[in-house]
């Protein structure tokens, strides 16, 4: 009978696509990265300034409108997808953590600070926020009365990723399968609980971590799932559906309630929505991978846009801002359509070609440095999308 370390090396390493098994690479990962960042990035590019008229906007279609609107949901399949990566990386190794914090560091500190230090020096007048910023406490300026410039002000989303880094390791290390299962689904449970509490007294529940834990800990729920010996391709796809249908339950329960506004139903449950539709699309790509269906999740656009995707986040903002700074010195009067257009073409290309240097450049120097970060003998490296 195998231990619970033989079915994790064996639910890991397998490279077949066989139903409940995952290869160490799953290209497809990259795909939903891609999306998780061309929907902030899309947002940000056609939302509109002070001094520009939306009545630009009738010349596209109002379903398009409405779903660039939503682009800020794209953090939460964000979220999703780290607490699915990083949670399988720690099922794998769980006693060295070491080596985990390791590549975390490689990975995400170095970009980080230098977008820090560079646009502090573009932003000034905000030296508040960038000291929280450095310590991960960036999602926190608005509760500290500190005022966020608008490029750095994605920074808040990093802070609620390490804040998942310092705790979730630790009890992925103490905690059985079940007991995991347990906490994933309470803090599912308990985070719109608590928002709802919060928000009806006027409390931001947007950018805190501890109101944020919900979509972290649903993807981490995934990858306990398909490393469990219980996970089939029907049973998986089966989940998708319930995921889906739980999500317009939870829609249709809340219309009455203004789930689709910025009232306590809206902000208590709103990223619930997104996050079961996130989870049910996972569940999708992993079970079909290499399939004819998730073929756009391989494409070589979608895995590039998902290699740049941390980068891509966090300049395309201050690219913008730049922008429309050097924009309205020569033009004060409002965006014209094909002027958006145009600021969309400028700044999504700059974002890219800044992205590819720094990768060439900068982080791909930085993490060659993992060689140096060894698993224990006798144990093959675990190669994830996007790690």
């Amino acid at each position: 009978m195998r231990s619970e370390a033989d079915w994790t090396e064996a639910l890991l390493f397998s490279t077949e696509p066989t139903a409940g098994r995952l290869p160490a690479y799953i290209p497809e990962l990259d795909g939903i990265r891609a999306i998780a960042v061309l929907m902030v990035l899309m947002m940000h590019v056609f939302t509109l300034d002070d001094q520009s008229s939306a009545a630009l906007l009738n010349v596209v279609p109002r379903a398009l409108v409405v779903l660039i609107g939503h682009g800020w949901l794209g953090v939460d399949l964000f979220f999703v997808l780290s607490g699915f990566l990083i949670t399988g990386i720690l099922l794998y190794s769980p006693d060295q953590l070491q080596h985990f914090y390791g590549r975390r560091v490689l990975r995400i500190l170095p970009l980080y600070f230098l977008c820090i230090v560079v646009m502090a020096y573009f932003y000034p007048g905000n030296g508040s926020y960038f000291l929280l910023s450095l310590v991960f406490f960036a999602n926190v300026a608005g509760l500290l009365g500190v005022s966020v410039p608008h490029g750095p002000g994605v920074f808040w989303s990093l802070a609620v990723e390490e804040h998942f880094y310092l705790v979730w390791p630790w009890l992925v290390r103490t905690l059985s399968r079940r007991a995991l299962v347990l906490a994933c689904a309470f803090i599912i449970i308990s985070e719109p609980i608590l928002r709802a509490v919060f928000a009806a007294h006027g409390t931001d529940v947007y950018n805190p971590s501890w109101f944020r834990f919900d979509g972290l800990a649903s993807g981490a729920l995934l990858a306990v799932w398909f490393r469990s010996p219980s996970a089939s391709q029907r049973r998986s796809l089966i989940a998708a559906a319930a995921s889906v249908a739980a999500a317009i339950a939870i829609t249709i329960a809340g219309l009455p309630f203004g789930i689709m506004a910025k009232t306590v139903a809206g902000m208590s449950l709103r990223y619930n929505q997104a996050t079961l539709v996130y989870v049910a699309g996972m569940l999708v790509a992993i079970s079909r991978r290499s399939t004819w269906l998730t073929a756009p999740l391989r494409w070589p656009f979608a895995r590039l846009t998902g290699e740049l995707s941390y980068c891509l986040y966090l300049i395309h903002l201050a690219l913008l801002d730049g922008y429309m700074a050097v924009f309205r010195h020569y033009v004060p009067a409002g965006l014209t359509f094909p002027q958006l257009l145009l600021r969309a073409v400028v700044v999504l290309s700059a974002s890219y070609g800044l992205a590819l240097v720094s990768r060439r450049f900068f982080e791909r120097p930085i993490l060659s440095l993992k060689r140096y970060l060894t698993d224990r003998p006798g144990r093959r490296k675990i190669i994830y999308a996007t790690q």
